[in-house]
């Protein structure tokens, strides 16, 4: 184990964190090139999902935060290096209709997107949505 990584003993989110990332750029569904053990750090760290009450506290043209490792252009396929992450507003569930091909919103989804030229794109899905929510008790 590397001497900076240290081991995450408590679960702050109620889930038994996962100690390992599976896969690889050659991995096929069922089949696995290598397997990483992950040390948390500052910078490492599993991310709490929200309780129900908390994505409905969402309010429109709030900000949330997209990370990936997704196209950095919509006209090329460069991919990033570094993990990017941008800032978006929350949208009117209604409003993503006019995005892409379409799309439907569901209640338990959320829709936020492009902000002057800056969005998700293309690799980035799966990614996380991240809001951070102060005084939570």
């Amino acid at each position: 184990s590397h001497p900076s990584w240290k081991k995450l003993e408590s679960f702050e989110c109620g889930f038994s964190a996962a100690d390992r990332i599976i896969g690889g750029l050659n991995a096929a569904l069922g089949q696995f090139q290598w397997i990483l053990r992950l040390g948390y750090t500052y910078y490492v760290a599993p991310i709490c999902l929200p309780q129900q009450d908390q994505l409905t506290d969402l309010r429109i043209g709030e900000l949330v935060t997209a990370a990936g490792w997704g196209k950095m252009n919509m006209s090329t396929d460069q991919r990033a290096d570094i993990l990017q992450y941008v800032s978006l507003p929350v949208l009117k569930p209604e409003s993503c209709g006019f995005f892409g091909k379409g799309f439907k919103v569901e209640k338990s989804e959320i829709c936020a997107g492009s902000q002057r030229n800056k969005d998700a794109c293309g690799g980035d899905s799966g990614g996380p949505l991240m809001k951070v929510f102060l005084n939570i008790t």
